[in-house]
């Protein structure tokens, strides 16, 4: 019983830790994305989450920035900057993006890429997912109501014993 405890509360403190991973780093204007394909390769690889400062809109040459394009977010490197746009290009990419990116597209620049951890926040992001986390919780006090249920039988029992 006490390593299905544990195994819970391990879990359920995964889920927690990563949970404050993703929401924290928004009360200070860093947004994170997840990788969807492997244009930034080996920079940030496919599954990977990638962590946006939105208060740096003024890359520089060399900067890997997340844009808007369309309705939705590309994140590639900034190769050149002409006439008040920029140049991107994707590090596993042959050329440069078809179209320059203006300064309102930009959502801010990367700071940081974390592999494999976008999987996991593609997956707490599906439906199930939050039915799962519900399950968790309602085990974690099930487990300390029984925990704490057959300390006190083992108290009274060894109460019993000494008289």
């Amino acid at each position: 019983m006490r390593f299905l405890k544990t195994l819970v509360n391990f879990t359920l403190g995964i889920v927690v830790a990563f949970g404050l991973l993703l929401l924290l780093p928004k009360a200070f204007g860093i947004e994170p994305n997840i990788v969807l394909s492997g244009s930034m390769e080996p920079y940030m690889s496919t599954g990977g989450l990638a962590f946006t400062n939105t208060k740096d809109v003024q890359p520089e040459i060399g900067d890997v920035i997340t844009y808007r394009i369309d309705n939705s977010q590309v994140t590639h490197r900034v190769i050149d900057q002409k006439n008040g746009v920029y140049v991107t290009k994707g590090d596993a990419n042959e050329g440069e993006d078809a179209t320059p990116v203006t300064k309102e597209q930009i959502v801010g620049t990367v700071v940081l890429s974390i592999p494999y951890l976008g999987y996991v926040a593609s997956y707490l992001h599906k439906k199930y997912a939050l039915f799962f986390i519900a399950a968790l919780f309602v085990l974690h006090v099930l487990m300390d109501m029984i925990c704490d249920d057959k300390s006190e039988t083992e108290e009274n029992i060894l109460t019993q014993k000494e008289f």
